[in-house]
């Protein structure tokens, strides 16, 4: 089957399992070599000293990609995402030596690990739901915490208002929006965190990229 094709046909079928493991067998790839990957990002994020967030990302990224010994090459979506918010806000705070530890960091990023479920099969971006713990671990709020709980609601569903103004899926593009506003709800708090305007690597690699849709995108930024 050609890509459009597998895209049909994934969109058959709605249960989550055999929805993964169809395009896991169209893409070459296992989940062996997800749950390895997910591992190597781990370590990478919290052995970095970099202080900016999407410096931090891209180098993590561009690692793994080297060290990935799949044959197929590293998929660009997929529910592994959800460990770069957290993971890479909350360390970037730390070696910017704000009163972030080592086990905040690894808190996040197994927080993120626990969203699973991606946004198609309930309506929540991995992206989106990293701000909020990046913004929970830091007012160390629990459910018992009622204006936290409130401030943070409120948080992750503008941003993930903000990741749903573009129809098609992009892991990427949710990583970066949900970074940028994690940064910008933690100026507010006082903390601040240095991140730039940025083009997107990936988009020539992505067949699903929405194109000129997509503020990251590089044929958009020349326009």
């Amino acid at each position: 089957m050609n890509k459009n094709e597998i895209m049909a046909e994934a969109k058959k079928i709605y249960f989550r399992r055999p929805f993964m493991e169809f395009l896991w067998k169209a893409a070459g790839i296992s989940e062996d070599n997800l749950k390895k990957l997910v591992i190597e990002m781990k370590e990478l994020i919290l052995s970095s000293q970099e202080r900016n967030p999407y410096t931090l990302l891209f180098n993590v990224l561009s690692q793994c990609e080297e060290n990935w010994t799949a044959k197929s090459p590293m998929p660009i979506h997929g529910e592994w995402n959800h460990i770069l918010v957290p993971g890479v806000v909350l360390t970037t705070m730390r070696n910017s030596d704000y009163q972030i530890s080592d086990q905040d960091i690894m808190e996040g990023i197994q927080r993120g690990e626990m969203g699973k479920v991606s946004c198609g099969f309930s309506g929540t971006c991995g992206g989106g739901n990293g701000v909020g713990i990046v913004a929970a671990i830091v007012k160390r709020s629990t459910p018992l915490h009622d204006e936290e709980r409130q401030e943070i609601m409120q948080l992750v569903a503008d941003s993930q208002r903000e990741i749903a103004q573009i129809m098609r899926r992009c892991c990427k593009r949710s990583t970066y929006i949900g970074i940028k506003v994690a940064v910008n709800y933690l100026a507010r708090q006082g903390y601040n965190l240095q991140i730039e305007e940025i083009e997107c690597p990936y988009s020539p690699k992505n067949n699903m990229c929405a194109g000129i849709q997509c503020p990251y995108n590089r044929v958009h930024n020349t326009l």
